[in-house]
């Protein structure tokens, strides 16, 4: 498809509509060699100029429907990046590290979808952090859940009458049938050690301070030194 006529029609329809496309459309006529170019490599475009044709595609994405997959598979390292930064969906409502890359790929389609027009110098950046910002609240939803059950499991001194099911790791099974956790301790404990989340992006995303959230963590890590000895 990269290399077909309908490709080439997107590379020309960009280079009407932008100088600095209609210079690489000379020596790139279709998508395979213009997103060759975009991607790292000797004689290819620097960081800045690949970021740079990005912003062009995403404000004139409706020149051609190709457009919007130009962008897609030129956020491709990124999105790789992503992957890695989130675990690949470990522990999320994802039915392994397969289903997650195709829910990252319906991700990113729908905020190209969203956002097409749109004028944005850093549209590469503002990409990847929308698309991990959405899948990471999809991660905490999960969190949430489990939250849920921890508390019931507490307040009832036995395992919840509610079921719900997960693909959790020994680590978040052992949280959950921890009985000398709080809900606050095991969730911090979850989001820090089994989702690898920094102290100040959940401090964000949960409003409460990094100082309280270490300490929580630390108390966690404390009672669970002491149940297994």
């Amino acid at each position: 498809m990269g290399r077909s006529a309908g490709a080439c029609d997107a590379v020309a329809a960009l280079a009407a509509r932008d100088a600095s496309v209609a210079v690489l459309s000379t020596r790139y006529p279709d998508g395979v060699t213009l997103l060759e170019y975009m991607h790292p490599g000797p004689g290819h475009a620097t960081r800045n100029e690949s970021a740079s044709l990005v912003a062009v595609m995403l404000r004139e994405a409706e020149a051609h429907p190709l457009v919007p997959r130009f962008i897609l598979q030129a956020l491709l390292p990124g999105l790789l990046s992503v992957g890695r930064r989130l675990r690949w969906g470990r522990n999320g409502p994802w039915d392994g590290g397969a289903e997650f890359c195709a829910e990252m790929i319906s991700v990113t389609w729908e905020v190209l979808c969203d956002w097409s027009g749109a004028e944005r110098p850093y549209a590469a950046l503002d990409l990847l952090s929308a698309v991990r910002c959405r899948l990471r609240r999809q991660l905490f939803r999960e969190i949430d859940r489990q939250s849920v059950q921890l508390e019931l499991f507490t307040e009832r001194g036995g395992p919840s009458a509610v079921s719900v099911e997960s693909d959790l790791d020994l680590l978040a099974r052992t949280l959950e049938a921890a009985d000398y956790l709080t809900p606050n301790q095991g969730n911090v404990l979850y989001a820090t050690t089994v989702l690898g989340l920094p102290f100040n992006e959940l401090s964000v995303l949960s409003g409460v301070s990094s100082p309280t959230l270490r300490r929580r963590r630390n108390a966690a890590r404390k009672a669970m030194v002491r149940a297994t000895r």
